[in-house]
């Protein structure tokens, strides 16, 4: 049995290391400083040092891949400590009477900062798992993976940091946000990467359409246009039909409808289609931008005109007649609130990440069901949804709509996808830019490129510490990858590998020691 905290012999003789220099453990969490982390300067709650690793032996922490240094510190601390604020009192040290409130304050930033790793590790897993059955070489496949280009050698530093030969960085605000950019961007509104920045740029206009839109005394209604479906119903030609009935429905009396009602025009929502017990579920939702309120018989008018022309050219595909109850609906709502979040913008632009009804699965839906139970059907539904929505947009406005509610240009959704600073500019606080050097560059594609953990803990470090958190954490890597070599484990491995296998380690290693 091995002493909780110590390395065996044949642990320091697998790494190359005399046993005399044998270091303790500190469990779960950061390195220690001399005296256990107790000082009176951390237990006020004072800025204190975290001493960022010198090259081994080193002092293992934690079951996580954490940067290795400590919560606390003297109060000078040495040349390229980090200074950060012990809020609540270090590791191994009572918390600073300081309060209900205070400790409060920081058990909320403390979720806040959970919250925002376990977003990062939902998105870029669940984005990992579905390059798996991306085209080799295609720009799915590159999303978020492959460096975009290296420093342009010009004379303009900032204009070579904004072109598309732009170096990896991490980019953001301490405390608040953190990003990488200069990577490739596929683009495409139905990726996981891209698809949350396109959805939220798109539901912003989407809001501010409408608010115009009433302010000039118009009114914005929706239509849901779906097809009757059965289990084995392939989704391409299912989508295919969508398209040829919505165009459709604008043909034959649609120019005179729209004099009569007064329509201005439409926008087509291309909504993530659904699968379960009955297959795909695929549908629309056309918002129907009017010049004033529609009456009771209007919005009758209009719905009949829609349901007569859907529900034949659908039959033409081969499927069931909609029924008249759930083929086409018209729904509005005057509450603000409801169309932004619940309603209208938000319903086009960000279906990606709704819930959808018991019992089905949205495209996030069946990637986190392969990851629960490594079934690769639901792998393969998210191809088969991805390949019937290759290419097609979001969103779709009617001609010159836009261009009379709107004064911002439109961007396309790859253009979107690339501002990977939007969020930067908006957030308050200390900005910082962390450009990667060929070296770290090298490491990214070694060791981070392919490990959505290890992104997640970049990002942790760089909204905790800016750009001294990126520096901290790129040297705690080279270090464990180093050890990992040394152990002969593989380059991925985490810090929980590398402890295990210094306590427990091959029988050739206990057999040389």
């Amino acid at each position: 049995m091995i002493p909780k905290g110590k390395i065996p012999n044949s642990g320091f003789s697998a790494l190359g290391l005399n046993p005399a220099d044998q270091v303790d453990f500190v469990g779960s969490g950061w390195r220690l400083p001399p005296g256990g982390g107790r000082t009176a300067d951390a237990d006020a709650g004072l800025e204190v040092g975290i001493i960022p690793p010198s090259g081994l032996p080193l002092r293992l922490s934690g079951e996580r891949s954490e940067p290795v240094g400590a919560r606390s510190a003297p109060l000078t601390p040495p040349a390229g400590a980090l200074l950060i604020k012990v809020a609540g009192g270090s590791r191994g040290a009572e918390p600073p009477a300081l309060g209900n409130n205070a400790s409060s304050v920081s058990r909320r930033e403390r979720r806040r900062r959970n919250r925002a790793m376990e977003a990062d590790r939902q998105r870029l897993t669940l984005h990992n798992l579905s390059q798996r059955v991306a085209p080799p070489n295609s720009s799915w496949a590159k999303c978020g993976k492959v460096p975009r280009g290296k420093p342009a050698i010009i004379r303009d530093i900032d204009a070579a940091l904004r072109s598309q030969y732009a170096p990896i960085a991490v980019v953001g605000v301490v405390g608040k946000y953190a990003t990488i950019t200069g990577l490739c961007n596929c683009g495409s509104p139905w990726c996981v990467r891209c698809g949350a920045a396109i959805a939220r740029h798109r539901a912003e206009e989407l809001a501010s359409l409408i608010a115009s839109v009433r302010r000039t005394g118009g009114e914005v209604y929706m239509l849901s246009c779906t097809v009757p479906h059965d289990q084995g119903d392939a989704l391409a030609p299912m989508r295919e039909a969508l398209s040829d009935a919505f165009r459709y429905v604008q043909q034959g009396h649609w120019k005179e409808l729209k004099v009569e009602l007064g329509i201005v025009g439409t926008i087509r929502g291309d909504d993530e289609p659904t699968w379960g017990p009955k297959g795909w579920h695929p549908h629309f939702h056309v918002l129907v931008v009017t010049e004033r309120p529609l009456k009771p018989a209007q919005q009758a008018a209009l719905t009949d005109y829609v349901y007569r022309r859907w529900s034949s050219r659908i039959q033409r595909h081969g499927y069931r007649a909609p029924s008249r109850e759930h083929g086409i609906m018209l729904t509005v709502s005057r509450d603000d609130g409801y169309v932004v979040k619940l309603g209208l913008a938000d319903e086009l632009a960000s279906g990606l990440y709704k819930r959808p009804r018991a019992g089905r699965l949205s495209p996030l839906g069946l990637l986190e069901r392969f990851r629960e139970t490594g079934d690769r059907q639901y792998l393969e539904r998210y191809a088969e949804f991805r390949t019937a929505y290759h290419g097609r947009r979001k969103l779709t406005y009617s001609r010159g709509l836009r261009g009379r509610y709107l004064t911002t240009p439109e961007l396309s959704d790859e253009a979107v996808a690339a501002d990977d600073t939007e969020q930067v500019q908006q957030a308050e606080g200390i900005p910082f830019r962390r450009v990667f050097s060929e070296a770290d560059r090298e490491l990214w594609n070694r060791a981070i490129a392919e490990s959505p953990d290890r992104q997640v803990e970049l990002l942790a470090a760089a909204r905790a510490g800016g750009e001294a958190g990126v520096d901290l954490y790129l040297k705690y890597l080279l270090q464990l990858i180093d050890l990992a070599d040394r152990l002969g484990l593989d380059r991925h491995s985490s810090i929980a590998h590398v402890r295990a296998r210094i306590h427990d380690p091959p029988d050739d290693a206990r057999c040389a020691a």
